[in-house]
């Protein structure tokens, strides 16, 4: 017994919107019908970009520096990889226990300063950054309530 596609249409049907679809005429403004030269294509969009002029006093007020997007890139971030261990060594100092089930009050923020840290570091030792660029970079831990017993017993 042959198979039967479902999918096609068995036959050629009457339809209650034949003798409509007849009679209906498509406009005379079709898409074939513009000239070419009607048709004009440019690339060039009018410049809406607006300048934010902030007062650089208002954005260190609270102690924070205010950094422009093209200063900082997504990019970079997305392509961090690190190794288990690394993390847990890592976590150990803002978590209390080997779970990392509670993590120690006012340690936000304590792994970005770290990486950032650790990333100047290196661009000084491979020459990539002056001594002093570091030292404009390097963030301190001292704001950190860290918990360092986590290293006494290893």
């Amino acid at each position: 017994m042959p198979r039967i596609n479902r999918k096609k249409p068995a036959g050629d049907f009457e339809s209650v919107f034949d003798d409509e679809l007849e009679e209906l005429e498509t406009p005379s403004d079709t898409i074939d019908s513009i000239p070419e030269t009607e048709v004009t294509a440019s690339n060039s969009f009018p410049s809406d970009k607006e300048t934010i002029t902030e007062n650089f006093n208002e954005a260190n007020r609270f102690g924070l520096s205010k950094t422009s997007k093209s200063a900082s890139s997504e990019l970079v971030a997305r392509t961090f990889k690190y190794k288990k261990e690394t993390i847990q060594r890592v976590e150990s100092l803002v978590y209390k226990d080997q779970r990392h089930s509670k993590k120690i009050p006012g340690t936000k923020g304590f792994i970005s300063d770290f990486m950032d840290n650790a990333i100047w570091q290196h661009l000084l030792q491979l020459g990539l950054a002056t001594e002093e660029e570091v030292q404009k970079h390097l963030n301190s831990y001292s704001k950190y309530p860290l918990n360092f017993d986590n290293y006494e017993k290893k």
